[in-house]
């Protein structure tokens, strides 16, 4: 006996909510979040699948530098609420890092969670604020985030989402 469920299918986008890691390592870039090591590009991100036979060797996994959930199939992920991102910042962003608060399109494959959802693709909406040390920076936060909404192709005047 097979359990099949209903799939609920919709056109369109959703927004969520999201926290970025500033990566200052080799320029300006945004990461993705405290656990997770891939860089964002500008435009449209997509997740990687992982090969067919499901078998990585080692070797390549020590080499390869994106080796996490949103590049290995699971999705990019964003938060439904604003109260919920709060939570999260409050619980695993130091802010002894830089962090920039905003919003993703998420589109593809989604999956709907409790707090969130996961998308197979996305793209920055919005950069609004950015939290912690500049000192990580070789500029004050206000330039760092024109500088990050410039590279993102922000298509709002300020790069902020719009009222």
């Amino acid at each position: 006996m097979s359990l099949k469920s209903k799939r609920h299918v919709e056109m369109g986008e959703k927004v969520g909510w999201r926290v970025w890691y500033i990566n200052t390592y080799r320029g300006v870039a945004l990461g993705g979040s405290f656990k997770r090591s891939a860089l964002w590009k500008p435009g449209i991100n997509i997740t990687k699948l992982p090969p067919a036979n499901g078998f990585i060797p080692q070797v390549y996994l020590d080499y390869f530098p994106e080796r996490n959930d949103e590049f290995w199939g699971s999705g990019f992920h964003a938060f439904k609420e604003k109260s919920d991102l709060d939570n999260y910042i409050q619980r695993y962003c130091s802010d002894v890092f830089l962090w920039v608060i905003g919003k993703a399109y998420l589109w593809g494959d989604v999956i709907e969670c409790i707090h969130g959802y996961r998308a197979s693709h996305a793209s920055v909406k919005s950069l609004d604020v950015i939290y912690g040390h500049s000192w990580l920076a070789d500029m004050p936060n206000y330039k760092l985030l024109e500088k990050l909404r410039e590279d993102y192709l922000l298509n709002t005047e300020d790069g902020k989402e719009e009222a």
